[in-house]
C-alpha cells in the first residue's frame, strides 16, 4: 500500500472528539468487549472478513511510536473490511511488528479470512489499551478498501468514526484501528428480518 497520506496513513493523525460524536455511535465505539463477537451477534446472515491487502512493510512514524519499535522495521500490515452478507459494516486496519510475530502470535500470519479478533479475545493474558477515537472522510479510505462498488451514499455521510488501540499478549503488542460504516446504523434501525436470521 502506498503511504502518502492520502490513505489510511492520513487517519494516524489523532484527536480527541468525544462531545463531537453522535450519540448513537458510543455503544460501538467505546465498548472494550469483542467486537467479532458483536457484529456476529447483530449480523442476521452470513459475516465474512473480506482480506483487502496483507503485507509486511513499514509502519507509519506515528504507529512505530504507539508500538515502541523503529519505524524502519518492519511489520505485518493487513486490511480488511468486516461485512454482513455482503454489506460493509467496519474497516480494520492492524500492524504487527515482526517482533510480534513470534511463538503463538505467529498464527496471525496464516489467519487468512478468520477474523483476528476471535484470536485476540480468545487469549487468556490479553490487555488492551483505552481507546483513541478519530474521523475521516468515506473519500479518504474507500479506495484503500476497494469500496467503490459500496455507491455514494456512504460518501456523503461524513464524518466516519473510528477508534484505535492496542493489544498486548505478554511482551507482544499489536495496533489495530476500526472504522465504523453508515451500514452498520442502518441495520441497528432495521433490525433483522425473521426470515434470514440465523437460529
Amino acid at each position: 500500500m502506498k503511504r502518502d497520506g492520502s490513505g489510511l496513513a492520513a487517519v494516524t493523525t489523532i484527536k480527541r472528539f468525544r462531545r463531537q460524536i453522535p450519540e448513537q455511535w458510543n455503544p460501538w465505539l467505546l465498548d472494550a468487549s469483542s467486537l467479532t463477537r458483536r457484529l456476529q451477534g447483530h449480523c442476521c446472515g452470513r459475516f465474512q472478513v473480506k482480506i483487502v491487502s496483507e503485507q509486511l512493510q513499514r509502519p507509519t512514524v506515528e504507529e512505530a511510536m504507539r508500538l515502541s519499535v523503529s519505524p524502519a522495521r518492519l511489520a505485518l500490515v493487513r486490511q480488511v473490511v468486516l461485512c454482513c452478507q455482503g454489506e460493509p459494516w467496519v474497516l480494520a486496519h492492524s500492524v504487527v511488528p515482526l517482533s510480534s510475530l513470534k511463538g503463538e502470535l505467529l498464527r496471525l500470519k496464516r489467519l487468512g479470512e478468520h477474523p483476528l479478533g476471535a484470536f485476540l479475545f480468545a487469549h487468556p493474558q490479553l490487555q488492551r489499551s483505552g481507546f483513541e477515537l478519530f474521523s475521516v472522510a468515506m473519500a479518504v479510505v474507500s479506495d484503500r478498501f476497494q469500496l467503490e462498488s459500496v455507491g455514494d451514499r456512504f460518501a456523503a455521510e461524513a464524518p466516519l468514526w473510528g477508534r484505535r488501540s492496542r493489544f498486548c499478549i505478554g511482551d507482544k503488542s499489536l495496533l489495530v484501528s476500526e472504522i465504523f460504516l453508515p451500514g452498520l446504523q442502518d441495520h441497528d434501525r432495521s433490525g433483522c428480518d425473521d426470515a434470514a436470521a440465523i437460529a
